[in-house]
């Protein structure tokens, strides 16, 4: 969704909103090639790293994505990431992600991102156990089922969003048309009489 605004943008502005847009992407996609290239010193020292096998990496990612890098600065294979365009402090982060979406109107948006940013913060103390996570022990039967059919939600919208950007952008030929198809399937599973729930939570959210 963060990327539609400014895909959204993009379509009706100029050239401007364009490379504001690509920037975006350009910036997404560091991200991801730096987990490839940041390779801590610990694990230099173990017998599975390769430095020629790494070294392979960093040349074909240089290849691959040239236009992210800095191509005035010569590579440095034990810290390959430092030649990238875009830094750790330009990652797109939660905060810059919800003030993004603080400054549009809940109907352009067409989702309710307050919620999503609730359940990433719950879900966040399943994946970092923690003193936080110890709260979770009290949080009853329907509060776990809520939170789950809300984010089945929140992914479908998602994956349905991607499959449009395939489309759009990289002009993907693929056949989405199954997947699609199983969507409206998954989300109504979720008030399907066949699930067990509480009657409380049937009339709560019926």
């Amino acid at each position: 969704m963060y990327i539609r605004t400014y895909q959204s943008e993009k379509n009706l502005g100029g050239r401007k909103e364009r490379i504001e847009y690509q920037n975006v992407i350009n910036k997404l996609k560091s991200e991801q090639i730096r987990r490839f290239l940041n390779v801590p010193e610990a694990e230099k020292k173990t017998s599975t790293y390769n430095h020629s096998e790494f070294s392979k990496l960093v040349d074909s990612l240089h290849e691959t994505f040239n236009y992210l890098f800095d191509n005035s600065k010569t590579i440095d294979y034990n810290k390959p990431s430092k030649c990238l365009i875009y830094g750790a402090s330009h990652d797109i982060k939660p905060k810059v992600i919800r003030k993004r979406f603080d400054g549009f109107s809940k109907n352009s948006l067409q989702i309710d991102y307050q919620q999503v940013f609730k359940l990433y913060d719950i879900y966040s103390k399943y994946d970092h156990f923690g003193v936080a996570s110890m709260a979770l022990e009290y949080t009853t039967i329907n509060e776990i089922c809520g939170n789950m059919f809300l984010s089945i939600f929140h992914l479908t919208d998602g994956i349905s969003f991607c499959i449009d950007l395939l489309k759009e952008e990289t002009k993907s030929k693929s056949d989405f048309d199954k997947l699609l198809n199983e969507i409206p399937y998954l989300r109504g599973t979720i008030y399907t009489n066949t699930l067990y729930l509480s009657e409380d939570y049937k009339k709560r959210h019926s």
